[in-house]
């Protein structure tokens, strides 16, 4: 494969960061799994006692108890590895192309989802409501009111994930790729502490100082504006990924405590069942989210590394397929919750189908989409992943990833 050029820098090494072709497929993955359980864990939404778009009649306690951990990793995951493979992204491109790229790849899944993936879920949710419109039409019309949700029906709902990923993206490109002497020693702060697990789990302190400090004066909102504690706490855990992927010794040491982090993470775990369940007499553990957030991030990394770190059919069906899962998958579940909810259904018969009916109608979406020319690139669809061709895709300097 010809490598295309890209401005040299310091915190690109090109002496640490893999070469085409080496073997880091566990990223992809990490990353198609992490999207998959969107899926069960916004189904679950329905069911839980926490505020969503939709709801059953009947919540269930017990839901908290497998969402409630799986809330504070499932996106940092996703963060983590975007900032990693902006390693890879970086060294095949220019800083122009790279922005470019950036712009098509996550930049049109937002405005097709503002105008076309949306606006179902909103329906629903404003049907559910109470609000009643003379047709579909008549509602789709107040999206061109221009007025945010939750006041308008002006929405990226889910979205939210790509529009903030964007954001890190076009700042990475000014300033990942700038080569200064501040950058020489970051670079080297990272590689020292790459080699220490005591080290990297002190990396964690930022992410409890955002959510001690910044999160109760600007609670998340996913609006962008103003949402700065989240837009920092997920811009730190995108930061890290570009930073430490390109150390070896980083991903050595994780993979080599795993066993350490995974007892750690079981740990954390329990203290916050303990509290669930005894809340008057287990103190909150303030800090232990985003504690939590991190040493499962580590772990699952290592695990990663460790058992993933192969690419096989499923794994190259997933690294195309899973964006324009991500793109269709919650506006599946309102659909399907507003036929199913009324049902005189079990809790685990509604949320077993609407899971497994989401899975499969967002695969179906997305053998449909892939064939539809112009439309694809809208639901995250690449012409090269689309195409009909007798030889192997191209694939990027990690994995032959068609995510964001």
């Amino acid at each position: 494969m010809t490598t295309s050029t890209f401005i040299q820098n310091p915190l690109v090494n090109s002496s640490t960061v893999p070469q085409t072709g080496a073997r880091q497929h566990y990223l992809d993955w990490l990353r198609s799994l992490a999207i998959l359980l969107l899926i069960f864990f916004h189904t679950g939404m329905v069911f839980v006692p926490w505020d969503f778009h939709i709801k059953n009649p009947e919540v269930s306690e017990l839901f908290i108890w497998w969402m409630s951990p799986l809330s504070d990793f499932r996106m940092p995951v996703l963060f983590f590895i975007a900032g990693a493979v902006t390693v890879f992204s970086f060294k095949k491109r220019s800083r122009r192309a790279y922005v470019r790229e950036r712009l098509q790849r996550l930049g049109w899944p937002v405005v097709f989802a503002i105008f076309l993936v949306v606006p179902p879920q909103l329906w629903v949710e404003r049907t559910v409501q109470g609000e009643q419109y003379a047709s579909v039409g008549a509602f789709y019309k107040t999206i061109f009111d221009f007025v945010p949700y939750p006041q308008g029906n002006l929405s990226w709902h889910h979205l939210w994930f790509v529009v903030y990923l964007l954001v890190y993206c076009l700042l990475g490109s000014l300033i990942f790729q700038r080569s200064n002497a501040v950058s020489l020693r970051l670079h080297g702060w990272i590689e020292r502490i790459s080699a220490h697990l005591w080290a990297i789990l002190l990396c964690g302190l930022p992410l409890v100082l955002i959510e001690l400090i910044l999160s109760p004066i600007f609670p998340t909102t996913h609006a962008l504006i103003g949402d700065w504690a989240t837009l920092l706490f997920y811009g730190t855990l995108f930061s890290y990924g570009y930073l430490f992927i390109q150390q070896p010794r980083f991903v050595a040491t994780i993979e080599r405590n795993r066993t350490l982090l995974l007892s750690l993470a079981l740990m954390l775990t329990l203290a916050r069942f303990a509290h669930l369940q005894f809340p008057e007499y287990v103190h909150p553990y303030w800090a232990a989210e985003p504690v939590f957030t991190w040493v499962a991030l580590l772990t699952v990394l290592g695990y990663g590394k460790r058992y993933l770190n192969r690419r096989t059919p499923v794994s190259r069906y997933l690294s195309r397929s899973s964006y324009c899962i991500y793109i269709l998958h919650q506006t599946w579940i309102v659909l399907l919750a507003f036929w199913v909810v009324p049902l005189p259904w079990s809790i685990a018969s509604k949320f077993w189908f609407m899971a497994l009916a989401t899975l499969l109608l967002s695969v179906l979406g997305y053998e449909v989409l892939k064939r539809v020319p112009y439309v694809r690139v809208g639901f995250g669809i690449t012409e090269r992943s689309a195409a009909v061709t007798n030889r192997p895709p191209l694939v990027t300097a990690t994995t032959g990833s068609q995510l964001p």
